[in-house]
């Protein structure tokens, strides 16, 4: 029938399009459908061509997520930032959750959150600092670091390390 190829062609393209976008980097199951959306194809064929990837393996938002993850903790992200990123590529909350938890269970964030400091030049401090320079370098430290997703508790522990070590 004339509709089942019209249908098929733009199956057809829009599988290969989700293949370029695939050489180009890894992607969650929901950026390509975001990405087949905006270049205005139905819903059925974005449906039918994720279905092809799933299957075919070339999409796997576990496999997606974890990749992604442990890049994000080579860039120092505590595993707040990382949730919150994979939330907006689309992955599941319960992938969130295993993928960190496998992730961040053999990683000591305090840790991670003072060799990031050095690393940015936040620590050591300056011997002689007066008291107001040195709440204006605390404030730095909280906003830094909580910017990359550490926690409250984290940063405090830190910075409550220094204050004693600089008192």
């Amino acid at each position: 029938m004339p509709g089942d190829e019209k249908i098929d062609k733009v199956f057809q393209k829009g599988k290969n399009y989700a293949l370029y976008l695939l050489n180009y980097r890894d992607l969650s199951r929901f950026e390509i459908y975001k990405k087949l959306k905006q270049k205005g194809y139905p819903e059925l064929t974005i449906e039918k061509v994720i279905g092809y990837l799933e299957d075919s393996g070339l999409v796997d938002d576990k496999k997606f997520a974890l990749k992604f993850a442990l890049s994000r903790v080579k860039k120092s992200f505590a595993s707040r930032k990382i949730k919150y990123l994979l939330k907006n590529k689309g992955i599941e909350e319960d992938i969130i959750d295993e993928v960190v938890k496998d992730v961040f269970s053999s990683i000591d964030e305090e840790k991670m959150a003072r060799e990031l400091l050095f690393k940015k030049r936040y620590l050591p401090l300056k011997k002689k600092i007066g008291k107001e320079e040195k709440i204006r370098h605390f404030s730095k430290i909280y906003r830094f670091l909580s910017s990359y997703g550490f926690s409250y508790s984290v940063i405090e522990k830190i910075v409550n390390i220094e204050i004693r070590m600089g008192s």
